[in-house]
């Protein structure tokens, strides 16, 4: 079962996620360091390890990470707790929050598209 992440370790998470390629920790310490100390990087990714969300192979130097929560999966998570929490499982609530921001047009026509397609499933 899915569980919310923190903040930085999300972060840690959209690397992967964008990523076209097998993650090393020499990798992602490499491009937190901006950020991060090594330290605080190798903990995020142990505790990413204990959640679930990656796998961890070891190598002489180096650990090589696979992803065992894919982007879509925690999106769906993240956004049913949101609306459970904050809209009371609502969708005209969280509906008429957005209504307070412009879309543009391309924007209203994926909506449109969507609630088409929505409508044709049933």
């Amino acid at each position: 079962m899915l569980k919310k992440i923190p903040p930085s370790e999300l972060k840690i998470m959209k690397l992967f996620w964008q990523s076209d390629k097998v993650l090393t920790s020499q990798d992602i310490v490499s491009i937190m360091s901006h950020e991060w100390k090594q330290t605080t990087t190798l903990t995020l990714l142990s505790r990413l390890v204990k959640r679930n969300f990656l796998s961890a192979k070891k190598h002489s130097t180096y650990t090589t990470y696979t992803v065992l929560v894919d982007k879509e999966s925690y999106l769906q998570y993240e956004t049913f707790d949101f609306l459970k929490n904050i809209h009371n499982e609502s969708v005209t609530s969280l509906l008429q929050s957005m209504s307070k921001k412009e879309f543009s047009k391309e924007e209203i026509k994926t909506f449109k598209n969507f609630i088409k397609d929505m409508q044709n499933k049933k």
